[in-house]
């Protein structure tokens, strides 16, 4: 379990850094040689995160809970856009019927307040289907399968954390 958790919180954690970024791969407010630079432009290009309306990355701002889903819906496939004259109405209402959120968890109209970490993981979980009865199996193969930015992005934050990666680690 110690392991999954490992997982769920780097994932949080790039999820807390990887709030926005330049359309164009621009990032006017992170300069090469940031600790995050070379990640970050990756997952713009990927298409998983976007810049604010002003062009900034923003890594010092707290991510909502709008924003946690969105990026998620990206990284998952799930359908993103406006819906409801609400930029991110589509993810939103997707992320309520599939479970990933709760009208307990975040009541409608709640949606730009700061994501925690549990609801985060929460998110993460129930959009890759991470269930808690076999979770080491699933989170090898999310990993075999997921994006290389987002991998290296996660492994400096458990050296940071000092935790052994997935990959020093047998799940």
């Amino acid at each position: 379990m110690k392991k999954l958790f490992s997982l769920i919180l780097a994932g949080t954690l790039a999820l807390s850094l990887c709030v926005a970024a330049h359309a164009d791969g621009s990032l006017t407010d992170v300069t090469p040689g940031s600790w995050y630079y070379n990640e970050v432009s990756e997952m713009v290009a990927a298409g998983y995160i976007d810049g604010y309306e002003d062009g900034t990355f923003g890594p010092e701002r707290t991510v909502t809970v709008i924003e946690a889903v969105t990026m998620t819906a990206r990284m998952t496939g799930a359908p993103v856009g406006e819906a409801d004259g609400f930029w991110g109405g589509l993810q939103l209402e997707y992320a309520y019927q599939s479970g990933w959120i709760s009208e307990s968890d975040v009541p409608r109209g709640s949606f730009n307040t700061a994501v925690t970490r549990e609801l985060a993981c929460k998110i993460i979980a129930a959009a890759f289907g991470i269930e808690p009865a076999d979770p080491y199996g699933k989170v090898k193969a999310l990993q075999a399968s997921f994006d290389p930015a987002c991998l290296r992005f996660s492994e400096e934050y458990y050296d940071t954390l000092g935790l052994d990666s997935p990959e020093q680690e047998e799940i």
